[in-house]
């Protein structure tokens, strides 16, 4: 006779990741998806969080973090299926799509 054994469940378990010089260990605090058009928006960064992964979906944004806002034609670009891993300062984070909608799946870490 077999008998089943129960894993921990998933959210006692911490996903570790590495920042980019490949020390630290990060958890996770939260996700977010995002649609932004043509007027600038801003993350809803959950307490804590240092670190986002920032996913570019559908279409390409600019992004700004200087406390102006990016417009469809001035900021940093970033392409359609890119991934930012962004660790400044997540509250200053603006962003905006170069054309139509384009919607950020966001993944916050403390």
């Amino acid at each position: 006779m077999t008998t089943a054994v129960n894993p921990l469940p998933i959210k006692t378990i911490p996903t570790v990741v590495k920042d980019a010089g490949g020390a630290g260990v990060s958890y996770p605090l939260g996700y977010q998806q995002l649609s932004v058009s043509g007027t600038a928006a801003t993350l809803t960064v959950p307490t804590g969080a240092t670190t986002a992964l920032i996913s570019v979906s559908t279409q390409a944004i600019r992004y700004r973090d200087d406390g102006v806002a990016p417009t469809a034609g001035a900021g940093f670009p970033v392409s359609a299926g890119s991934v930012i891993n962004y660790c400044v300062q997540l509250a200053a984070f603006q962003a905006i799509a170069q054309t139509g909608t384009a919607v950020l799946d966001i993944l916050y870490y403390k």
